[in-house]
């Protein structure tokens, strides 16, 4: 049977929800930058001076600006309101924002140096509110004449920015505004004058009002100076998940060198401790669990330390023996291997945003479902690891909570829920990927499983589980989950076709027949779908009303190939050789690459005894498809019967 639509919708987790993969993505997560630090430059316009070479001037490294940051965008605004341009600065490193106060002059309190700012509404229909798109022209007088300062308002100031709206004119020493005249962003370009009377002030401009009105502005947020302060390096870290990934295999190889696999699940939370017994630091982890033994015992946690020496890279299995033995340490151990070691990065890189190399010490708490919850990297805290055996206990936002570094509140709002569940459903969609490729049908399954939890509105999870039951030939898993997808879904033809596919591998024919007249109410001019319900109606040996799905679906479609093809079949099916030969005919004149046509040419021949004619049809339908089975024994007939003629 076939479909009327594929069903290949993208996968969208919605805004800020790209799944992992690309190179970019890749490149940022082993650390990269999108391009370097980028420090800010600041130029000066010289004027036209000589010495200058009519060549802006570079201060950057004297204006202050020119910091070790990563630089991104600029916003100008007098935020002091003293009359000089202020900048709020951003980096995509820490510190994120910055204020950098203009101090060059002293502003309103400067007698020699003024300003006039103003800001413009626009008051007359055709105007918008704002009046971006304004021109503005400041006269302003001194020692007798005058001259213009010209400005326009515009919405953006540079990358992702945008600055203050308010135009800003700085007054040398002796000069005065008089007038200011506005050109409006109209469609008559309608001009306006205002008096100017006074210096050191903002003002308001609204279209049509013929004055000035004096802005009463006042910051009423306070900000003190400081500096960003450095973290200290630190050898340790704990690492909270706030997404819950299945753990790995566990299996690893006693001292005595036997294989064995650790039990994860239901009745034990599990430590698995990384160490090296030429590691101070491990020695040292290794002595506090053994002192501890009793409460981690009590806690119900089982403690699986596994040693890296036996690796070809390390080489030392006998001292991490002997350090065992020397310390009697109470709970079960040996080495690690090398898959076990690849599988806990592979979680590792998966987790966090940043792909490094585990360290040594290193150790993963496991919870009572087989999943990863907290990661310690460098020496762990017994105390913390006892503390954190609930964390995994908490839904997402309080393991979002639990996870962040820094302390602050979590953002009760529902946007920054939705955004959380997306991106931790991205994670799982492309873990289960991972596993599917892998072959691990079941873990993926579980984490299609999670999207579904996280984003029920979303139908590619359902519809990946239905078919990898329908590939495993768990067709009643399949339904299923198909029909998951209709209920939000009830129009979604290639769900309803799916199910009528399954019920005909059945021969659940009633049914596959409700399905597809089903699927036709939803889309009466779909070709495909009369064809469908022709073949199903067809294998009850309805051939007139299949016929007449066949005759609808070209009625719509005259070039689907599939509708000759079945009417072909029936025609076979009465013996009406000639007919059948007619209409598959045409169905491999407008499909040549259809093998099912050429296969059943082939019977039609052979059951006139052309046998050369049907050898060449076969031929041509294992040309098509080489492992064409049927066409393969029917060949092998007719090459037999045409000999024996």
């Amino acid at each position: 049977m076939t479909q009327s639509k594929s069903d290949a919708a993208d996968v969208d987790f919605g805004p800020g929800g790209v799944l992992a993969g690309n190179a970019l993505n890749r490149m940022l997560q082993q650390g990269r930058s999108y391009s370097g630090r980028e420090r800010n430059c600041c130029f000066l316009n010289t004027n036209g001076n000589a010495q200058a070479d009519g060549k802006f001037a570079n201060i950057s490294a004297s204006s202050g600006l020119d910091m070790i940051d990563d630089g991104r965008c600029t916003g100008l605004v007098d935020w002091d309101l003293d009359g000089d341009v202020d900048l709020w600065l951003t980096n995509r490193t820490a510190p994120r924002m910055r204020l950098m106060l203009n101090q060059l002059y002293g502003g309103s309190q400067d007698s020699t140096n003024q300003f006039v700012g103003f800001q413009l509404t626009g008051g007359q229909p055709g105007t918008n509110r704002d009046a971006i798109g304004a021109r503005v022209t400041l006269i302003v007088e001194a020692n007798g004449e005058e001259k213009m300062l010209l400005k326009s308002l515009r919405a953006g100031e540079g990358f992702m920015s945008q600055g203050s709206k308010k135009l800003l004119f700085g007054l040398g020493e002796g000069e005065k505004a008089v007038k200011l005249i506005v050109r409006w962003p109209n469609k008559e370009n309608s001009i306006e004058e205002f008096s100017v009377a006074e210096a050191n002030q903002y003002f308001e401009v609204v279209e049509g009002s013929g004055q000035l009105k004096m802005l009463d502005l006042e910051r009423q947020l306070t900000l003190k100076p400081g500096k960003p302060k450095t973290l200290p390096p630190v050898s340790q870290a704990r690492l909270a998940f706030e997404t819950l990934l299945p753990a790995p295999e566990i299996k690893y190889e006693t001292f005595d060198g036997l294989t064995k696999t650790a039990y994860v699940g239901p009745g034990a939370k599990t430590l698995v401790v990384l160490w090296s017994g030429s590691c101070e630091t491990c020695e040292s982890e290794l002595r506090d669990i053994t002192a501890r033994a009793e409460d981690i015992e009590n806690a119900r946690v089982r403690v699986l330390a596994l040693s890296v020496d036996d690796l070809p890279e390390m080489d030392d299995a006998e001292r991490a023996r002997n350090l065992v033995a020397v310390i009697g340490f109470p709970f079960d151990h040996g080495f690690a291997t090398r898959e076990l070691i690849d599988s806990l990065q592979k979680s590792h890189d998966l987790l966090m945003a940043l792909d490094s190399p585990l360290p040594i010490p290193n150790s993963f708490l496991v919870d009572e479902q087989g999943k990863l919850s907290v990661m310690y990297k460098g020496k762990m805290s017994i105390d913390q690891m006892l503390n954190d055996l609930r964390h995994s206990e908490g839904d997402l936002y309080k393991r979002y909570e639990n996870s962040v570094v820094l302390p602050g509140s979590l953002l009760d709002h529902s946007e920054f829920k939705e955004y959380l569940n997306r991106r931790v459903a991205a994670l799982h969609y492309s873990v289960a990927r991972e596993f599917e490729d892998e072959g691990m049908i079941d873990r993926a399954i579980g984490q299609y499983e999670e999207v579904i939890n996280l984003l029920p509105e979303k139908q590619f999870a359902p519809r990946k589980i239905a078919r990898i039951y329908l590939e495993q030939g768990d067709f009643e898993n399949a339904i299923a989950y198909f029909e998951k997808v209709l209920q939000r879904e009830p129009e979604n033809i290639n769900a309803i076709s799916q199910i009528a596919n399954i019920y005909v591998t059945q021969r659940k024919f009633a049914e596959a027949q409700a399905k597809c007249e089903e699927a036709i109410a939803f889309e009466p001019d779909s070709a495909p779908l009369y064809y469908n319900l022709g073949n199903v109606l067809i294998n009850q040996q309805n051939y007139d009303q299949g016929r007449q799905q066949y005759e609808k679906a070209l009625e719509l479609d005259p070039e689907y190939a599939e509708s000759y093809f079945g009417l072909g079949m029936i025609a076979f099916f009465n013996e009406d050789f000639e007919a059948a030969e007619e209409q598959l005919n045409l169905a491999v004149e407008k499909k040549p690459e259809l093998a099912e046509a050429h296969f059943q040419l082939g019977n039609v021949m052979a059951n006139q005894k052309k046998f050369a004619e049907a050898r060449s049809h076969y031929e041509k339908a294992l040309q098509i498809r080489p492992n064409y089975a049927q066409a393969i024994n029917n060949l092998r007939e007719v090459i037999r019967l045409g000999e024996s003629q």
